[in-house]
């Protein structure tokens, strides 16, 4: 069963737009593909979610889809944006996207840190989920956690010679590429148990029913505003508390639009330094580290897309600028 569709959302931002259209897209071939398996998913007691989002300390994550079961949990890492791929020897992704060469996080990378998340939420958690296991600690070590990576079913993807990426698929194959993992899960558990039920490396019904509420109860939903408004600013004075109500200012760093152009198809570039490129001429503006609070030189950090000047000195933090592209 589908136990929590993606969360509604239309962007401005092309890039950006492209990336939620390919999460629907994944989202519809896994619910096509175990409706007609139903059988499949039954047997397996599987539970479909799409995009949920998890939030720890100052950290979250996106979890594209994931796939609890019986035997396991199956997370998916969705790089289905058209546009051709290429990996070369050492691991490093790169996308060719409106003629320009974008390296890219690779997303095997990224899912690999979203499960060790994921599991220690979950960890963190179990003698809740799982409150019939008689361990102290690692009541999730034994199930089995599985990574798949979605691309685009258009567009070249492009390996060094004699690399192989077994978990990484197109949409079209996905469904497909589930129920044989499933398949494998199970298997790889009956191997040593035979008929019997291992407790530990399998989920009963009622720890799928917790699970299940679980993840949506810790499901936090991006604000997603549009870019600008991440911007304004607001005196909280009394004699202007109504002037700003109504009126809109940005800062005066000013990564909304491209120096060289005016577009605003714009995405945070880490070679060295953080720097904003622009998609739709190549433009590079180099991000102006300066304190606004104190004039010293700071230093440009990161949590999710959001990006900041944080100033050692005297630790003030602005928000600079909000990535869609990431």
């Amino acid at each position: 069963m589908v136990a929590k569709e993606i969360d509604p959302f239309q962007s401005q931002h092309d890039y950006e737009q492209a990336g939620q259209t390919a999460l629907e897209k994944v989202a519809g071939n896994l619910k096509l593909v175990f409706t007609e398996n139903s059988k499949v998913l039954d047997q397996y007691t599987g539970r479909i979610f799409n995009g949920l989002r998890f939030e720890q300390a100052k950290y979250a994550i996106q979890v594209d889809h994931l796939i609890l079961h019986q035997y396991g949990i199956i997370m998916i890492e969705n790089r289905g944006e058209p546009a051709d791929i290429t990996v070369n020897a050492i691991g490093e992704w790169t996308q060719v996207y409106k003629g320009k060469l974008l390296r890219i996080s690779s997303p095997l990378t990224q899912g690999e840190r979203k499960l060790t998340f994921l599991k220690t939420l979950l960890e963190q958690n179990a003698p809740i989920l799982r409150p019939t296991i008689k361990k102290s600690e690692g009541l999730f070590a034994d199930l089995s956690f599985d990574l798949l990576v979605t691309i685009a079913d258009t567009g070249e993807f492009s390996l060094s010679p004699g690399m192989s990426l077994p978990r990484v698929c197109r949409s079209k194959d996905i469904g497909r590429k589930v129920i044989e993992l499933m398949q494998s899960q199970k298997k790889l558990i009956k191997k040593g148990f035979g008929f019997r039920r291992s407790p530990e490396k399998e989920l009963s019904g009622d720890e799928l029913f917790k699970l299940t509420g679980f993840l949506k109860q810790q499901h936090k939903p991006l604000a997603r505003e549009s870019v600008t408004t991440r911007f304004i600013q607001q005196d909280t004075t009394d004699a202007d508390v109504a002037v700003e109500q109504s009126q809109e200012r940005t800062i005066e760093r000013d990564y909304l639009h491209c120096k060289s152009c005016g577009g605003n198809q714009l995405y945070i570039d880490h070679q060295g330094e953080y720097r904003v490129v622009c998609l739709d001429c190549g433009g590079i503006m180099v991000i102006d580290r300066t304190c606004r609070n104190c004039n010293r030189q700071g230093f440009v950090s990161r949590n999710g897309n959001d990006f900041f000047v944080e100033c050692e000195a005297c630790l003030n933090a602005e928000l600079i600028f909000v990535d869609p592209v990431r």
